[in-house]
């Protein structure tokens, strides 16, 4: 019974670990930029060497509570991609099904 029990917790703490592990994989950075708030991170993360992967941004205005997408800055917007001494400049391009959401492929090396 002692042994069931064990199994159990351990369990249940390997599946906790499993659910901290993805929301921490899944996580934007929020950014306030005057009225602005965006929410920045990779599209696919973490991001993986040679696989193919996007800069992922989110521009809202407005209060928390309701905030407003921002569309039509795609042809401003520009995303700088740093890994040690390395930067890519990545153009940002709207997404069709989403507005006021941004994201710039590139492939991590």
């Amino acid at each position: 019974m002692i042994q069931l029990k064990r199994g159990l917790v351990a369990s249940m703490i390997a599946a906790s670990l499993l659910l901290l592990a993805a929301g921490l994989a899944s996580a934007h950075e929020k950014r306030t930029v005057g009225a602005y708030t965006m929410f920045v991170g990779f599209l696919n993360e973490p991001a993986i060497v040679e696989q193919p992967n996007a800069v992922d941004v989110w521009v809202q205005q407005g209060p928390d509570a309701s905030p407003t997408p921002v569309p039509g800055l795609a042809g401003t917007l520009k995303a700088d991609v740093k890994f040690g001494g390395q930067t890519r400049t990545v153009a940002l391009e709207e997404s069709d099904d989403n507005p006021g959401e941004y994201t710039g492929s590139f492939i991590p090396t």
